[in-house]
């Protein structure tokens, strides 16, 4: 039932369209009939596009985007601007009747029409240290360092961002010129929106020329190892990230990955959930809430993330220091068990949560946006949740497990910590472990 009305609110926002300008800028629209609008920017460049001597300049522009602006102060909303390692998104929640504002500060945006106060938004970026960070955040981003060092995908995306002092105006004109290209770009609009009127909005703000880049990137090396910052101060709760390498965006391999993630799933303590996690249907959720009769952890859980040429696959778990050993050979046995001992209930059960979760979240204006700009970068077209069910059927255990014997079974493993680490295993032992199938 739950899942019916969840097809049937995307469904009733009807298909997208998508227009590609002569130019090369895409754009795309999601009619719905929702009394606001969001207008979106999606630059297919972040942290990854910058180099030791640029670093920094992303978040600097992204900071000048979120500085005041008097047209959106009139409306009463501003920039909702957001740094990822392979893309930049610039949102605008406004009304209907105020999208061709939006679209104009869009524009002046990309096109650095309007650079605001360089230096304060410099100072903004230097004092977002990454302690104003979540936990689970700057893990996460330490894992990227540590596994990707050898290339600019490791760049880190909350800091300390060392040279940004260094930073001049000019170098931000040059980052600009270099990445932010028309064929490179995705303009969205969902909410009541008209296509045609939205279409000649974006070809008069964002006259951006052409620039196809020859990527002369390699394929970023995915290195086995180990980052612990050792705290025995900071509390008995030890976080930890155990990753392995993925697959990209186009992958064909890519949609399993994600169902696997769903697998493996999470849980939390205390989350109040209906059903605990030592009564989960979850093999892994049941195990690590039943270990030692107590748990051996607070937290865990799963993710995958698709880059352009790689991907980064793997847990995230907080526990206490004395279950570290446990909770990080539950995270490992779970992932080994995708190889070698997954079913159909699981992968079913899987399914069915993915299928929530993405329905879930394209339930806003902002989020369908984000959907359309995501979906352009990433694949070059908008997927359907109509075509993603479709291809979930073609998904079954047997599937699972010759993805997860083809890319996890057998391979190097990274593990970033943080907090009294004294009953981390060590990478060897890490390592030996993805090729047991059972204790």
């Amino acid at each position: 039932m739950m899942m019916n009305r969840a097809f049937s609110g995307v469904r009733n926002y009807g298909s997208a369209r998508v227009t590609t300008l002569s130019n090369g800028v895409r754009v795309a629209t999601q009619a719905t009939k929702d009394h606001v609008a969001t207008v979106g920017a999606y630059m297919d460049a972040g942290t990854r596009d910058e180099t030791s001597a640029t670093e920094g300049t992303s978040q600097i522009i992204a900071s000048l985007a979120r500085q005041p602006r008097q047209s959106l102060a009139e409306l009463a909303t501003s920039v909702n601007a957001k740094v990822e390692r392979e893309r930049t998104s610039y949102t605008i929640k406004v009304m209907p009747e105020n999208v061709g504002t939006a679209v104009n500060e869009l524009g002046n945006i990309v096109y650095g029409r309007d650079n605001g106060n360089f230096e304060a938004a410099k100072q903004a970026v230097l004092n977002s240290v990454d302690e104003q960070q979540s936990i689970q955040e700057l893990i996460m981003d330490r894992a990227h360092m540590s596994t990707f060092r050898d290339s600019p995908l490791g760049n880190s995306l909350l800091g300390p961002l060392e040279n940004t002092g260094n930073l001049t105006e000019d170098e931000l004109v040059q980052f600009r010129a270099a990445n932010y290209s028309a064929d490179r770009l995705v303009v969205t609009a969902a909410g009541n929106v008209d296509h045609d009127s939205f279409v000649r909005d974006v070809e008069r703000n964002f006259e951006i020329a052409p620039q196809p880049k020859a990527s002369i990137m390699e394929h970023p090396y995915f290195c086995g190892t180990m980052m612990v910052y050792r705290n025995d101060e900071m509390g008995p709760t030890l976080y930890f990230a155990l990753g392995y390498e993925g697959v990209p965006f186009k992958h064909p391999d890519a949609l399993t990955f994600e169902v696997m993630k769903y697998v493996i799933g999470g849980m939390k303590n205390n989350d109040n959930k209906l059903l605990p996690g030592s009564l989960s249907g979850n093999r892994t959720v049941n195990r690590v809430a039943n270990k030692m009769n107590v748990g051996c952890a607070d937290e865990f859980q799963a993710f995958n993330i698709n880059y352009r040429d790689t991907g980064f696959f793997g847990t995230y778990v907080a526990c206490d220091e004395i279950a570290a050993e446990n909770a990080s050979g539950e995270m490992q046995f779970g992932v080994n068990m995708l190889s070698g001992g997954v079913v159909d209930e699981e992968v079913a059960r899987a399914k069915r949560e993915f299928l929530m979760d993405l329905h879930s979240s394209r339930v806003g204006t902002k989020q369908l946006a984000d959907h359309l700009g995501k979906s352009l970068i990433g694949w070059n077209r908008v997927v359907s949740p109509e075509e993603m069910a479709a291809r979930l059927e073609y998904i079954d255990a047997a599937e699972v497990r010759r993805v997860a014997w083809k890319h996890l079974h057998d391979q190097e493993v990274c593990m970033t910590a943080l907090g009294p680490s004294h009953g981390v295993p060590p990478i060897a032992i890490l390592r030996r472990n993805n090729l047991m199938q059972r204790y």
